[in-house]
């Protein structure tokens, strides 16, 4: 890190120190059980965030789907 990182940065290491560990997770069930993931279920806090679902998205190369009705409500009421 350097002075010119933002908080931006340090959120963007956050979300994908998240995705990394789930990538090798889903590389694993793929390279045992020959099963590959398209959608993700996610919920709680982050599941909220469109920018958290599309970091992790692009780590996963899945899509990550709320699991919940509450969750897509507060997802499309904006509130990240």
């Amino acid at each position: 890190m350097t002075l010119g990182h933002t908080r931006a940065h340090i959120a963007r290491a956050f979300l994908g120190s998240i995705g990394f560990p789930l990538r090798a997770i889903l590389d694993e069930i793929h390279r045992a059980m020959g099963v590959s993931v398209a959608e993700l279920k996610v919920g709680g806090g982050l599941s909220a965030s469109d920018a958290a679902c599309a970091v992790q998205a692009d780590w996963l190369g899945a899509s990550p789907t709320p699991k919940t009705p509450a969750a897509r409500l507060v997802r499309r009421a904006g509130r990240t």
